[in-house]
């Protein structure tokens, strides 16, 4: 007769040992690009061999690294789900692959996009949450990754937002590819509102201007240039004002680009339970 299968699995180590902790699992995406993470997140290799590639995330990889190697696609990826819905697990896949794609070889991650291996890509990462808007505007940001601080010094100082012939030059700055990764925009929103030092009216002024960013953003990026943006659905918990900002925010992104919804599907539970609790 022949032999049965073995259905016997290792627990990962963290796991038979009982060093598995919650915030294992909900990783900050500032964590990450700050290199404070815990294991698995902590480096490229951990994290590839722990990740079970979701559909959203094969569809996320895969349209990056067609754009950024000049196969065509989208250049907006707007991420949207809730809290837990695994926006930031997919924007750190992205950020990792394109800066240390070769640690995937040989795990589901780098079959699921082919083998198809990163070219020379400037990465910049960011996470609303460590931003404070009134003080450091996303163009800000940005001018520090593309090496164009100067270009960007008085709408920083301004608080107004750069025009698009601004945004041309300095993504000019960079000959390879960019690729922007921005997580958790609904803080970064939330705490506009939040100061209690600034006025309604300036309020409103500055959402105005985020959004005319993005705006000029979009216009300003070249044909592999890519922009992703995770966005919290309506279950997120902010205030009206905030969730109307989100909305606009949304529409004008999704008349340019493409829509990921990372829904796990029931099946893909398995795979990721698998692949993050045995060996």
């Amino acid at each position: 007769k022949a032999a049965l299968p073995s259905l016997c699995m290792k627990l990962r180590p963290e796991i038979e040992s009982g060093a598995f902790k919650r915030e294992d699992v909900a990783v900050s995406f500032g964590k990450i690009l700050r290199g404070k993470a815990p294991h698995p997140y902590s480096d490229a290799a951990s994290f590839f061999q722990y990740t079970y590639p979701t559909d959203a995330i094969k569809i996320a990889l895969s349209a990056v690294l067609n754009r950024v190697w000049g196969r065509g696609g989208d250049g907006v990826l707007l991420v949207y789900s809730g809290f837990g819905g695994g926006k930031t697990h997919l924007l750190t896949a992205i950020y990792y692959y394109l800066k240390e794609g070769e640690k995937a070889r040989g795990t589901p991650i780098w079959d699921a996009v082919g083998g198809t291996p990163p070219p020379q890509t400037r990465v910049c990462g960011v996470d609303g949450v460590d931003l404070d808007p009134w003080s450091t505007p996303l163009w800000d940001w940005l001018g520090k990754c593309l090496d164009g601080s100067d270009l960007v010094k008085d709408y920083v100082r301004e608080r107004r937002p750069p025009p698009a012939e601004v945004l041309r030059e300095l993504f000019s700055h960079v000959k390879e590819p960019v690729v922007l990764l921005i997580d958790e925009l609904g803080e970064y929103f939330r705490q506009i509102y939040a100061n209690p030092r600034r006025e309604e009216q300036e309020k409103a002024s500055y959402f105005e201007g985020v959004i005319g960013f993005f705006r000029s953003l979009y216009e300003a990026m070249r044909e592999r240039d890519v922009l992703v943006v995770s966005v919290p659905d309506e279950s997120a918990p902010y205030d009206d004002k905030v969730k109307e900002r989100l909305r606009m925010l949304v529409e004008v992104l999704r008349r340019v680009g493409r829509q990921i919804v990372p829904v796990t599907r029931v099946d893909e539970v398995y795979g990721i339970v698998k692949r993050r609790i045995f060996e």
